[in-house]
């Protein structure tokens, strides 16, 4: 997916603002679920269970501007019980420029409580590999 660094993304100093990444990532996350019944809207309004972040780990390799275009792609890393692991990759020209690895973690939507992914969702990201 691609995404361009617009001014609504960046601090005062022309660059990336730190959660302009996350909110990136999460939005390809989001169009990922989009063609499947998990999708964040369904989610919301009528699904079981939702999917908080639980951790976020960000490096910045290079400065990300106001106008860069971004390339970004996501790889499933780890599955716990109730919580799976995101790595994200963001290019510019083909050139690795930030990386994001962040755990969603499902809860139940009355009780907030933790509760197990559902098998036919986490098979949703091994089928990518």
């Amino acid at each position: 997916m691609q995404k361009r660094v617009r001014m609504e993304d960046t601090d005062a100093t022309g660059f990336i603002y730190f959660t302009s990444l996350q909110k990136m990532a999460v939005e390809v996350l989001e169009e990922f679920l989009e063609k499947t019944p998990y999708a964040s809207h369904k989610l919301l309004l009528e699904g079981a269970f939702l999917l908080p972040i639980g951790h976020v780990e960000a490096s910045y390799l290079v400065p990300i501007a106001l106008g860069d275009l971004l390339e970004i792609s996501f790889q499933l890393m780890k599955v716990g019980n109730s919580s799976f692991e995101l790595h994200y990759i963001f290019y510019k020209k083909e050139h690795i420029v930030a990386e994001i690895t962040m755990v969603h973690v499902a809860i139940a939507k009355e009780t907030k409580k933790s509760i197990a992914l559902p098998k036919d969702f986490i098979q949703l990201f091994q089928k990518m590999k």
